[in-house]
């Protein structure tokens, strides 16, 4: 999966908030690996940080992911940008953020 971008916003996100997060989403299974591809070589890269990671399903199809960074204000977003647009616009609004596409 390609980055496509980040949600940001200026509250702060806690563990207790991500995981509040996580469990008001069908959409949102929280996962401990996501594949990437790194944008500067072009490989397959494993992300691997428990607690932080989520993959993101529309019918049953997963269509992304999520990552939060416990150091950062922001949820780097990986995945289908046609696909995943919907479902980023309404978390961003949620968070009262914003999604900065890359």
């Amino acid at each position: 999966m390609d980055c496509i971008g980040t949600i940001n916003f200026e509250s702060e996100m806690d563990e207790t908030r991500w995981k509040s997060l996580l469990a008001s989403h069908e959409e949102l299974t929280p996962t401990d690996r996501i594949e990437t591809i790194n944008p500067f070589t072009k490989e397959t890269s494993i992300i691997t940080t428990p607690g932080e990671l989520a993959t993101v399903y529309a019918a049953d199809d997963q269509i992304g992911a999520l990552r939060w960074s416990k150091l950062g204000s922001g949820i780097d977003v990986f995945g289908d940008r046609q696909k995943m647009q919907p479902f980023i616009e309404r978390l961003a609004s949620e968070l009262e953020g914003w999604f900065d596409p890359i």
